[in-house]
């Protein structure tokens, strides 16, 4: 391998880490703020319930479907922020590896 197809390389994958960093910050915010919002979901459905004990409540509104749907959203959205996560780590990954192969091929060079 020469120079060139080392720094390409190596702007290729800085350029992956970016994108999909910023796919990863976009889907990690999403996935804490559908988190946060369990509670208030929760509520709002308690709140439209007239008759019962407050567990009573709870327990009818866990069964809701637009609380069911919310925690299905939930879900989704984690699975892509630990996708994205998964895929960021692998291009760091590729990024360190690249820089120990260039720094392996100088010292080569330098020995040479």
């Amino acid at each position: 391998m020469n120079d060139i197809n080392f720094k390409e390389k190596l702007r290729n994958t800085c350029q992956k880490i970016g994108e999909i960093g910023s796919k990863y910050a976009e889907a990690r915010a999403l996935s804490y703020l559908l988190q946060e919002q369990r509670k208030c979901v929760l509520s709002a459905e308690m709140e439209k319930l007239a008759d019962g004990s407050m567990a009573d409540k709870e327990m009818r509104a866990r069964c809701s479907k637009v609380y069911y749907e919310h925690l299905v959203a939930t879900s989704k959205a984690i699975r892509q922020e630990l996708s994205y996560r998964a895929e960021l780590d692998k291009h760091q990954a590729v990024f360190e590896a690249l820089r120990s192969l260039i720094s392996f091929e100088k010292r080569k060079i330098d020995i040479l």
